[in-house]
């Protein structure tokens, strides 16, 4: 099985269980788990792939920089190099209001994107089930969604294909979120690597992308789109464009191999890719 989604340095492993060692005895706060909801959503559609999806770069608004092989392993280097903030949050910078564990699941993982910072559980990385939303400076409770029946298609159920919470952006009021399991699509009939839109306050889906646009650890919201990435072992890697409003796929940009991060700084999106880096400039209308 491809371990994309979950290659980490060995300095990370190490510091990651250090924090869930330490974190997961915080005792919790006024704001503890008995404060906290999660509300469990209906099981969403499986949109297939599309059968036809758009031509190499078709309104794709970036323009190829740069494009070099890494040494696989050297992934702090590149946030270095590059003064790129690891999207990640380290857990032992989180105020102890901050739960630990939500009812059987503990905290795994705390990332900012967009309007929140989001936290997230599950019973191991294999499951991250459960999607916390709180103001990234007072801490405060925003809401939270409870993925449960989002893992698997209807009569699908694989050993390595249960879909998890991966990246979480909310703009403007509506909360982006990506799904995916970490091994062949053909594991799960093509059904994976999703993003959603969902109205929190409504919890109401908007809309539900094509499979196979975001297994990447990150995806960007751009002014009136995202960009989102996908590759595996064997299968075709891109960056996709999708629609803000429908999320349908408006472009796509080939990639060497499959992408990791999508960062963003400035006019400047980095891609850290499996074996490569890639660069590209945005351009603006």
């Amino acid at each position: 099985m491809d371990t994309l989604f979950l290659r980490l340095s060995l300095r990370r492993i190490a510091a990651g269980a250090l924090s869930l060692a330490v974190l997961g005895s915080a005792p919790a706060t006024a704001a503890g788990p008995g404060d906290w909801s999660a509300k469990l959503l209906p099981a969403p559609a499986f949109p297939d792939a599309p059968a036809k999806p758009p031509g190499r770069g078709a309104k794709m608004p970036l323009e190829v920089v740069s494009s070099q092989a890494n040494e696989i392993i050297d992934e702090d280097a590149w946030f270095t190099r590059n003064r790129l903030p690891h999207p990640e949050r380290d857990l032992q910078t989180l105020p102890e209001s901050i739960p630990r564990q939500f009812r059987d699941a503990s905290l795994l993982r705390a990332f900012e994107g967009g309007d929140r910072l989001f936290l997230v559980f599950g019973k191991d990385f294999g499951e991250q089930r459960y999607l916390m939303a709180v103001d990234p400076q007072t801490y405060a409770f925003q809401y939270g969604f409870d993925f449960q029946r989002w893992a698997h298609p209807p009569d699908e159920i694989g050993e390595y294909t249960g879909q998890r919470v991966i990246w979480a952006v909310e703009k403007g009021g509506i909360l982006y979120v990506s799904h995916g399991h970490n091994s062949y699509a053909r594991e799960s009939k093509g059904k994976n690597a999703y993003v959603t839109a969902i109205d929190p306050k409504t919890e109401e889906i908007l809309w539900r992308s094509p499979a196979l646009v975001a297994n990447a650890r990150t995806f960007l919201v751009l002014d009136d789109a995202l960009l989102t990435g996908y590759g595996f072992t064997a299968e075709p890697d891109f960056l996709y464009l999708l629609d803000r409003k429908t999320g349908e796929i408006r472009g796509r940009q080939p990639l060497k191999t499959g992408p990791d991060f999508i960062l963003r700084q400035g006019d400047r999106i980095f891609v850290r890719c499996y074996d490569m880096d890639e660069v590209f400039r945005l351009r603006t209308p």
